[in-house]
């Protein structure tokens, strides 16, 4: 019973998150949103940093290097995820975008020789073809336009280079815990400072363009999600926890139909589709 509340926690949690923080994106832009939303992340999370220094005893040179990569390979994704839900559908983008363990199976099996098995390479091929449907209007292709959904494009290269970061992450995790790798990736949001001053772009206040309300819940509840879902891990509810927290995209893509209305191809609704079946089929699968 304990874990299905973790479980649940982290369901509902990442889903109106996300729906919250696709809010905030529209009013604020896609580098004002991303720097308040880790920003805000990294001071949610202190009071666990700070609680958890005795972890710290566990990163090595080495460890410590990869981990600086991989924070600034967090924060490329991150953006390109939000502006994702910035410029294209939330229900198109954030099915598209949930479909980052499938990337992260793929890292893990070439890079780091881990075994596959034969329903985790068909459900693959699932979320692959349910991608492929939700990114190309294939009629348009056929009559000899090339027309791309320019949200879900993001959304798939930040899903790609989410898969490789999570994968390289397995070693951090193992040695110093999951608080500590993901608080140091939080803590290259000043690279969104960089990238908004060589943009000439200013960042917007919290508060701008009634924004601040959505923000703050959203980022808020994404954490509580964070912290439940790999707590719940820690306990040992895998199991339980994984499976049903990683359905999550099922509940954000009733939510964004009913709130944000966005207009949809109908081939776009079949991608979704596909690509829900292979993403919550697989997340049941890892367990």
């Amino acid at each position: 019973m304990i874990g299905i509340i973790f479980a649940l926690i982290s369901y509902v949690g990442w889903a109106v998150g996300d729906i919250l923080g696709t809010f905030a994106v529209r009013k604020l832009g896609t580098l004002s949103s991303a720097f308040w939303i880790t920003f805000l992340g990294l001071l949610l999370f202190l009071p666990l940093a700070l609680g958890n220094l005795a972890s710290l005893s566990g990163y090595t040179p080495s460890l410590l290097l990869m981990n600086m990569i991989l924070g600034f390979i967090f924060i490329i994704a991150y953006l390109l995820f939000v502006e994702g839900f910035r410029i294209g559908n939330p229900a198109l983008v954030g099915t598209v975008g949930a479909s980052f363990p499938m990337f992260t199976l793929l890292t893990s099996v070439l890079f780091l020789h881990e075994s596959i098995s034969p329903l985790q390479i068909v459900l693959s091929m699932v979320i692959f073809i349910g991608i492929i449907l939700s990114t190309l209007d294939l009629a348009a292709l056929i009559k000899g336009a090339r027309q791309v959904d320019k949200g879900a494009l993001f959304c798939l290269i930040g899903a790609i280079i989410f898969g490789i970061y999570y994968a390289l992450s397995k070693q951090l995790v193992t040695q110093v815990g999951w608080l500590w790798p993901y608080y140091f990736s939080l803590a290259f949001s000043p690279l969104i400072l960089l990238v908004a001053r060589l943009k000439g772009e200013k960042l917007l206040s919290p508060s701008a363009h009634g924004a601040f309300i959505p923000l703050i819940f959203g980022c808020l509840v994404l954490r509580v999600a964070d912290v439940s879902f790999n707590y719940g891990l820690s306990q040992g509810f895998t199991s339980v926890v994984a499976p049903i927290a990683g359905s999550y995209p099922t509940l954000f893509v009733i939510l964004a139909f009913l709130i944000f209305k966005d207009p949809i191809r109908k081939q776009q609704i079949l991608g979704i589709i596909v690509t829900l079946i292979g993403v919550v089929s697989l997340a049941f699968l890892s367990t």
